[in-house]
């Protein structure tokens, strides 16, 4: 069977999902529904549904019946599919995964794991249209020693900056072990394969080490924006302080 997890949104309300499918999940965490007969859904905490043998028409069905718990849905979806089947053991072969049995603790991991990987590629991308942004501002501190973007700009490369690191840090948690694999020692071993096959601790290490480095500009930018802003005080000051000059000797003057 084909599996394929597309990420749909920032994030999904799991809880009203019960309540709009008219149905009962299979398993809590992951949340996995039986949509029809042997054909189940995974919503994830990622803002990503993995579907098990859905046919298109079948997906495009189901993301309608929940397109208004989707939390700032994307116009373009990322997705990632593999193929699935059963054999003696679990195992990983190239482009297809195979398990002994279709337990709901496999197609709770194996969701959890794609749902993972189409986030960081999401993340990926924002994360590097962030260090775009940035890089063009210190390029221009590098040619110019100043930049000709508004104080107006500059914050908002830094809260979109923050925005992404608060998201990918304090939300996905996405080398944290489910807690599904507490329980099954062979669940755990395969957790740690699979792991390993869609590179998800290389890939997240670099993804922090990229917002790192933005971060280090954004500390940078940062402090552009605090000097500029005391400069401007500064001369608002003086300026002030030369006008009641002025009046003061003019009122002299006068009198």
């Amino acid at each position: 069977m084909q599996v394929v997890a597309i990420h749909l949104g920032k994030k999904i309300l799991t809880k009203e999902i019960q309540t709009t499918l008219g149905i009962k999940p299979s398993m809590a965490d992951p949340l996995i529904f039986e949509y029809k007969s042997q054909k189940f859904v995974t919503i994830t905490k990622y803002g990503v549904c993995v579907f098990w043998d859905f046919d298109r028409g079948e997906i495009n069905e189901f993301i309608n019946s929940i397109s208004n718990l989707i939390i700032d849905k994307f116009e373009f979806s990322a997705e990632e599919e593999i193929s699935v089947s059963i054999g003696e053991k679990d195992d990983i072969k190239l482009d297809a995964i195979i398990f002994e049995n279709l337990s709901f603790e496999r197609i709770g991991l194996l969701s959890l794991i794609l749902s993972r990987s189409v986030a960081l590629d999401y993340y990926d991308i924002e994360v590097e249209r962030a260090s775009l942004e940035n890089e063009v501002v210190m390029k221009e501190f590098m040619d110019k020693g100043k930049t000709s973007q508004s104080i107006k700009s500059l914050i908002k490369k830094i809260g979109f900056a923050m925005n992404i690191r608060h998201q990918t840090v304090n939300q996905m948690a996405f080398l944290d072990k489910p807690d599904l694999t507490w329980d099954d020692e062979d669940i755990d071993k395969f957790y740690k394969k699979l792991a390993e096959y869609y590179e998800l601790e290389d890939r997240y290490k670099v993804l922090d080490d990229k917002l790192e480095s933005i971060f280090r500009n954004v500390e940078f930018i940062s402090d552009y924006i605090t000097a500029r802003r005391t400069l401007y005080a500064e001369i608002i000051i003086i300026l002030l302080i030369a006008v009641e000059i002025v009046i003061f000797f003019a009122e002299k003057v006068i009198a």
